[in-house]
Order: C-alpha cells, then structure tokens, then sequence
C-alpha cells in the first residue's frame, strides 16, 4: 500500500514538473515571438553551421582517399583551401548565432523584468508583510537572469546539433548501416541516464536558489538595521546567524555540483564507448577491405559530430532544470492576485469632502488574529485629529485602512461623505 502510495507521488511529481517546464518555456515564448526576424536570422545560421560541420569530413575524407594516392598537388592546396574557408565561415555563422540570440534573450528578459516589477508593484501590502525584501530582490535579478539560458545561444546551436545529427545518421545509414547502428547503440543509455539525473538536479538547484534567497534576507535585515545592531553590540550574534546560512549554501550547492559533475562524467563514457565501437568495427572493415582509412576517419569526425549534440543536451539539461527552479519562484510572483484592487471599469475618484466614517469594522493582518473588531470612529471634516494609543493598538492599521492599503475583512459602512 505504502509502495503504490509513493508511485503514486513520483507520478503526481514528474506530472507538477512537466506542467512547469510546459508554462516556463510557453512564458518565454510569449517574449520572444515579436522578434521574429532576429529568430529568423538565427534559424538560418543555424542551417549554414550544420552543413559546414557536415561538409568538412567530407573534404577530409577525399584528401586520404583520393588526392594522397593519386599525389595530385594541386587539388590537395584547393582542398585544404576550402577546408579554411569553410572554418572561417563556420566561425563567423557561430559568431553571428551568438550576438543574435544574445539580443533575443536580453529583449525577452527585459520584458519579463519589467512585467514581473510592474505586478509586484501592483501586490498590495499584505504580499509584502509575508515576504521578505531580500528574497523579493532576488526573484527579480538572479532569478530572472537565469531564465536567459533558455534564450540563449547554446540553445539555438542545440536546433543546429539535431539538424546535424540528422543529417549525419542518414548519411551513415546509407553508406554503411551496421556501423550507424553500433555508432547510434548508445543513444538509450544516454536517454536514461539523463532523465534519471535531470530532475535531481532541478531539486538541488531549487534548494540552492531558496538558501540564497535567505542570505539575501540576512544580509538586508543586517545591513538596514545596522544602527541597531551597534546600539545593542549584536555584531558577533548577526554574524554567526550570517555564517550558519553561507554554511547551508555551501553544503546545497556542493550537492547540487555533485550532481552536475558525475552527469557529466558519465556522458562523456558513454561517448567513448561510442568511438571505441566504432573505431574498433571500422578498422575490422578497413582489414578486410570493406572501407578506406578516409572512411573510417571520416567516421570519426561525424561521431564527434554525433556526440556534440549529447553534450549540450546533457549541458542543457543543467540550465533547463537550474531555470525551472528560477522560473518556480518568479511564477509564485505572478500568480498571486491582489486583495486589494479596483473594480472593473471603476472611475477615478474626484475630490471629495465630508467625514471618514468605520462602522463595526473588523481587520485582520493575518486569519485569526483580529487587529481591530467591532471599531468605531468617526473623523469630521475640517479637524485635525490625533490617534493616540499604546505601541500596537491599531493606530497605523487605521491609516493604511484609510488609504485602501489592506482590505477590510468585516464591516457595515468605510466610507466618506459630505
């Protein structure tokens, strides 16, 4: 029972993490689909970068097979010629992939700051009593910076990667269908491995991520208190509660780093598990006289090929789950709705005069625990009153109730009149 309750959870679980990963790239999309040149742009670098990296072995290959043999000079120079040309061509596409997408992501974060800064703004006071100004900062800078990565232009050359490995998977199947296979046998381990590791690590950095959020809190608690804390010689205590939190960060992102460095490690392995096949399977079919030693070094280099998409999937992954983590906490921002708001089609209100008066009026900053309860008072027009009580009887309460900074829980009649 207890065993079908907890796969129960995991799949409730990685359900909540597509939904999240789904919403995340959908709101990015949001911000980018207005730039469309640029990504247009982008798109055909992308094509050029793929078939340059194809075109290379190429030449490679009929440099070894045919212009060495046949000792031809002056081919092996326009050879060797085009190889540099297509180099310098393939930097300056990566460059131009580069500079682009930097702008798409810039544009798109800008946007996402600005839309995030603007509804906070917009939250009332009771969001901001149960949140910290640490915490707040951090969601708006280190958070939203994170979700550049998925705008980036290691994203876009992930598109140029799987354009190349299609390319090169068709080509190896056509020419030689059993080395493709063996070349392609590690695939599924690949898949595994990073499925296995990638929600671990959205975990790790979603730990990471909320410890700095705390050190942010510490730190302007500290730092804006600064008087206090000299008035009452609390320097030492402040900084063993600060040292406490670096040490919880410490201890989080070494685990999360953890993680990150065996996935890495183990996808390089399996890469080499690839080569070694191939290379071995090559040089059985080059023995018995099946494929030319250009064969086989081209094969090399399109297994490098194939195996650059797997690393930057695998880096990917990384960025993917360390910005779903970022995007986690920026969407708890925006989905929170205000209390306090105005009515649609509400008309602004115009000078007015009278008395301000609460009627059994009750209020509570949190559930349960009534500041005011059955408040009477009346403020006639054109006197000067003074509001005098204990520390904590309610007298700011009433001013930010005037001013429509809270919502009222209880009451008959707030309101003004002539």
């Amino acid at each position: 029972m207890k065993q079908t309750q907890h796969s129960g959870d995991q799949q409730q679980s990685r359900e909540l993490h597509f939904i999240s990963l789904r919403i995340m790239f959908k709101e990015m999309f949001l911000h980018t689909r207005t730039q469309w040149v640029l990504l247009m742009l982008g798109a055909v670098t992308v094509i050029a970068i793929s078939i340059l990296e194809f075109m290379i072995p190429q030449l490679t290959k009929e440099i070894i097979d045919q212009i060495i043999p046949e000792k031809r000079y002056y081919a092996l120079l326009e050879t060797g010629g085009l190889i540099l040309l297509a180099s310098l061509l393939l930097g300056i596409f990566k460059f131009s992939s580069s500079y682009v997408m930097t702008i798409v992501s810039q544009k798109a974060i800008l946007q996402l700051r600005n839309k995030l800064h603007k509804h906070t703004l917009s939250l009332d006071l009771k969001f901001f009593d149960r949140n910290r100004t640490g915490d707040l900062m951090a969601r708006l800078t280190s958070d939203v910076n994170q979700l550049q990565e998925l705008a980036s232009a290691d994203s876009l050359s992930i598109i140029a990667d799987v354009i190349t490995f299609a390319a090169i998977v068709g080509y190896l199947l056509y020419t030689d269908w059993q080395l493709a296979l063996i070349t392609l046998t590690t695939l599924p381990f690949l898949f595994v491995t990073s499925r296995y590791f990638s929600q671990r690590i959205k975990s790790a950095y979603r730990a990471v991520r909320h410890i700095s959020a705390q050190l942010n809190n510490s730190l302007q608690d500290t730092l804006s208190g600064i008087r206090m804390i000299k008035s009452f010689a609390s320097e030492d205590a402040e900084g063993k509660q600060f040292e406490a939190l670096s040490e919880q960060h410490r201890i989080a992102t070494v685990s999360a780093s953890l993680l990150t460095a065996t996935f890495s490690p183990i996808i390089d392995w399996l890469n080499y598990v690839g080569m070694t096949s191939v290379l071995l399977f090559g040089a059985w079919q080059a023995m018995q006289g099946n494929m030319s030693v250009g064969d086989i070094v081209a094969y090399l280099a399109y297994l490098r090929l194939l195996q650059a998409p797997i690393r930057s999937f695998s880096r990917m992954i990384t960025k993917v789950q360390q910005s779903a983590a970022a995007f986690e906490r920026i969407q708890e921002v925006l989905a929170t709705v205000p209390e306090v708001y105005d009515k649609e089609g509400a008309i602004v209100l115009p000078p007015v005069k009278g008395q301000i008066v609460f009627d059994d009026v009750e209020f509570a900053y949190e559930e349960g625990h009534p500041i005011l309860q059955n408040f009477q008072l009346r403020l006639p027009c054109n006197q000067t009153t003074a509001l005098v009580g204990s520390s904590g009887s309610g007298k700011s309460t009433i001013a930010y109730l005037i001013a429509r900074l809270y919502r009222i829980s209880d009451c008959r009649y707030c309101w003004s009149s002539g």
